[in-house]
């Protein structure tokens, strides 16, 4: 057995395969997930998110010489534009719009480092987000999950809030259920 899926496994919380474990199940999820900070994106509490919260950094992302330039010159021409529309007589003069060759470089510089702390961010959250949907995986009994990820592949909503949205439809109690179930205590 790898590391990998021994980690998997210890990691692995109450298993969820009827309507009765479904209350422990989603409390430890939670807790797992709050921990990953990947809670707000499958809270069925919350709203569906518009787009994706998750921007994760890619290769295109990559700063160039051009983008670093190109976002030199945009600057120049909002301070070309704040100059021109600055009446006052000790404005100076007007900026110069072209960068030179060591404010490129020093842009691209600073622009790499971001790059980096952002890829590195990126790498995070993927990794938190993997290990929300392996624990999921691993403690919801197979025969259910299978099912739900065919009916989601189905309707063509594959993510993650889909699925959970899909297993408390399938597995959380009603409101109804503890009431019902109290009555017939009573008789």
């Amino acid at each position: 057995m790898s590391s990998q899926t021994a980690n998997n496994k210890s990691q692995a919380g109450p298993k969820l395969t009827r309507k009765s474990d479904y209350p422990a199940w989603i409390a430890a999820l939670q807790f797992f997930a709050l921990s990953r900070g990947t809670w707000d994106e499958i809270n069925l509490i919350m709203p569906n998110p518009a787009k994706p919260s998750r921007k994760f950094v890619s290769a295109a992302d990559i700063p160039t010489y051009e983008t670093a330039r190109q976002e030199l010159v945009d600057r120049a021409k909002k301070r070309v534009e704040a100059w021109e529309k600055d009446i006052s007589p000790s404005k100076g003069k007007r900026p110069i719009t072209e960068p030179t060759e060591g404010q490129i470089y020093a842009q691209l510089d600073t622009a790499l480092k971001q790059f980096k702390i952002a890829a590195s961010i990126s790498a995070e959250e993927r990794a938190n987000y993997k290990e929300t949907v392996d624990w999921i995986q691993n403690t919801v009994d197979p025969e259910i999950m299978s099912s739900i990820q065919k009916k989601c592949r189905n309707e063509g909503d594959v993510s993650l809030r889909s699925v959970l949205r899909m297993i408390h439809a399938r597995l959380a109690p009603s409101v109804m259920e503890p009431m019902i179930r109290d009555h017939y205590v009573e008789f």
